[in-house]
């Protein structure tokens, strides 16, 4: 019983040893770079916010196989992205391209902050104008009287 509550211990604790690890060769340090590049800018389309190059879902290692088989070939990032997009769509960059579908995730926030910062300025300059205006002479006359019958006065 001893003998075999060690060795599931012992399995439990160095099943990660037994995690695949993927070896690519590279023919130069400028295709290794590339591809790291591209796979930390590439979405995993089954995951949730996550790049293909940290996870081990297989939709990812087939996204990486991919990518490092272009980069064999001697495609660049452009015609990489180019393939990826009319293949898997918009939705498979992180960087998506500006266009009209994309324009208020691109500008938006942009938009939205100067649009703040003019409420927020306008209400500014409208409320020291405010505090500029002068009494009539009617006003003073009034206050005049408001103050006269003050017992304090």
């Amino acid at each position: 019983m001893k003998r075999l509550l060690i060795i599931l211990i012992f399995t439990l604790f160095t099943s990660a040893l037994f995690a695949a690890i993927e070896v690519r060769k590279f023919s130069s340090i400028k295709n290794k770079r590339l591809y790291h590049e591209l796979t930390n800018m590439l979405r995993c389309q089954v995951c949730d916010n996550q790049a293909i190059s940290d996870s081990n879902a297989q939709v990812a290692r087939s996204l990486r196989n991919v990518v490092f088989n272009l980069v064999l070939k001697g495609k660049n990032e452009e015609e990489i992205l180019s393939y990826l997009v009319k293949r898997y769509g918009e939705q498979i960059s992180y960087r998506p391209t500006v266009k009209a579908g994309t324009f208020i995730l691109w500008f938006g926030p942009a938009i939205i902050f100067l649009f703040v910062i003019f409420l927020f300025v306008k209400k500014v300059s409208a409320a020291s104008d405010d505090s500029t205006t002068e009494l009539s002479e009617t006003e003073l006359n009034a206050l005049r009287k408001i103050k006269s019958d003050d017992p304090k006065n």
